[in-house]
């Protein structure tokens, strides 16, 4: 009886040993990675906000993209990057390196919250590490988001009252909140809770996550006071609903409901077939074996459509959803167990994969990725149940082999060059993409040292550009996120309308990355006059007197 103690503790220090190793191998898996690649649109695209409104741009006012509120986390980590390296050279490895640390400190936390549950920890956390949302290494409003969630589900109290839990997790709810707005709708359902039924959720939880909350939330209005941006916020909502001034928000509701893949309804059939399953089997014990071999084939051929009939853009990160049936499994365990504790951290997690569907451009495609929380407590779930671990096992060696073979978009192959200039310094690519990249460099400081416009509109999909040009933003977004040619001219017309300041501009459009194919007859190019044509693209430059601002426009 007094050895069990030692033994115990034992056991835990060689579960420690073990975690240790695999973090580190990890560690070494993301730092290796992150040189991969030079990431393309997206990933560029979150740091160009970091840069808009660290150079004096208002949020709200001067950039359109729903995306832009997490420059409440970049615009700093901006500002830290360029005053310790002197300007933007090599910044996107940079970010990916605070991506890493993110990531890796999560993971940490993961393990720790669930250390005494025993091995399954291990892989609890080890689910959240070798995952990587679209194959996209970079500070998001997926992945800080995510993070967010993760950290304030692991910081709540599930029992006691520890008021400062309480407060902390407000504040890391709040952050998840700005990175995925539709999330409030979880603090207004946890209001209606602790009023009607306090039993349920306690008023000293909802008092201390109420003040948290409130610290971000006035520190958030704090910044948009002092940068001009408050008065701007409510007139901006039509922007962030429709920047193209094209739809209106039912029909925009209708499109992004209509891009449902044949993946996700097929899962959706599969999660009917589990639900009723457990419903019919939970309270009979004896039926428990049937149970557990049926949801097991259930999820197995799940994930074998997911890879080898379905592979919708596997490459490109879609894998995530192999999350879908493992999350099933771990409901179907945590029933079982009675883990009510458990259940709550899997109920949020799939409430916020929900609510980032809504908010995302990407739509439902985007709702597996924040499963990754339910994923890990389902980990937990399955301690002792040898072929649902294996099951894990399997996602994760998944997970490990996209991260060690792709970005986004593209297979890691032949990333042998590297790039020694610029925003994207350090990072390796193929030889043909280094040299496009050098080229448009080139473009780029070419259009800096001209002095007839302070200001430009890059049309192309390489948003680093914007972090290599040092003249002031003239466009609604760095980011081309317009399905046609003609939403993206209409927002750019409308922005010239309220930003008469900014022209006249330069308009380079990139030849080989405009995302529209433009040509030089294009009567949208009509209006400006032409500049000269330089290695990747075309420059023109836009007048005030081109600008046509119709009522429409406006």
């Amino acid at each position: 009886m007094g050895s069990r103690p030692s033994e115990q503790h034992q056991s835990l220090r060689t579960q420690d040993l073990l975690y240790a190793g695999v973090f580190t191998a990890v560690l070494l898996v993301q730092l290796w990675k992150a040189r991969q690649g030079m990431g393309y649109s997206d990933e560029q695209f979150y740091v160009t906000i970091g840069k808009r409104f660290a150079t004096g741009d208002r949020m709200f006012a001067d950039d359109w993209h729903i995306a832009q509120m997490i420059g409440f986390f970049l615009t700093p980590l901006y500002e830290l990057y360029t005053a310790v390296h002197g300007g933007t050279d090599g910044i996107l490895l940079g970010f990916r390196h605070y991506y890493v640390a993110l990531t890796m400190f999560t993971g940490l936390m993961i393990y720790l919250r669930f250390r005494n549950e025993g091995p399954a920890s291990i892989l609890a956390s080890l689910l959240y590490l070798v995952f990587t949302p679209f194959q996209i290494m970079s500070l998001s409003y997926n992945t800080m988001g995510a993070a967010a969630v993760i950290l304030a589900m692991l910081v709540y109290p599930m029992e006691g009252r520890h008021p400062f839990r309480f407060y902390l997790c407000g504040i890391l709810m709040a952050c998840a909140v700005i990175n995925t707005p539709y999330l409030i709708f979880l603090y207004l359902i946890l209001t209606v809770i602790t009023a009607v039924k306090p039993a349920w959720f306690s008023r000293s939880a909802w008092k201390g996550i109420t003040a948290g909350a409130l610290t971000i939330a006035v520190i958030f209005l704090v910044i948009l006071w002092r940068n001009g941006s408050f008065e701007n916020f409510s007139e901006s909502l039509v922007h962030l609903i429709d920047p193209s001034h094209q739809m209106t928000f039912p029909e925009m509701a209708i499109r992004n409901g209509g891009r449902l893949y044949l993946l996700f309804g097929f899962f959706l059939i599969v999660f009917a077939a589990e639900l009723i399953l457990t419903l019919v089997f939970l309270k009979d014990p004896q039926k428990e074996q049937r149970l557990r071999r049926c949801s097991l084939w259930i999820n197995l051929c799940s994930m074998v459509y997911a890879v080898c009939v379905s592979g919708y853009q596997m490459d490109s990160g879609t894998y995530a959803a192999l999350l879908i049936p493992l999350c099933l499994s771990g409901l179907q365990a945590l029933l079982q167990k009675k883990r009510n504790d458990l259940l709550m951290i899997y109920g949020v997690s799939v409430f916020y994969a929900l609510m980032i569907s809504l908010s995302s451009n990407v739509g439902p495609s985007s709702f597996c990725s924040p499963l990754i929380l339910a994923g890990s407590v389902s980990c937990i779930a399955f301690s002792g149940r040898e072929w649902n671990q294996l099951l894990v096992i399997a996602v994760i060696s998944v997970f490990a082999f996209y991260k060690c073979s792709y970005v986004f978009g593209a297979r890691i192959s032949g990333y042998d060059a590297e790039i020694e200039d610029g925003p994207l310094k350090g990072l390796l690519d193929t030889e043909e993409a280094v040299m496009q990249y050098e080229h448009r460099l080139e473009d780029i400081r070419e259009i800096n040292a001209m002095e007839e416009c302070s200001s430009v509109s890059l049309v192309t999909g390489q948003s680093w550009e914007y972090l290599a040009c040092n003249k002031r933003i003239a466009a609604n977004s760095t980011y081309l996120y317009f399905w046609e040619k003609d939403q993206y001219t209409a927002a750019e017309d409308a922005y010239a309308c309220l930003h008469e300041d900014r022209y006249p501009a330069y308009i380079y459009v990139d030849h080989t990355d405009s995302h529209y194919f433009y040509e030089p007859q294009d009567s949208w190019l009509d209006q400006f006059a032409f500049v000269k044509n330089m290695q990747e693209g075309t420059l023109y430059i836009r007048n005030q007197s081109t600008i046509s601002c119709t009522e429409e426009a406006k």
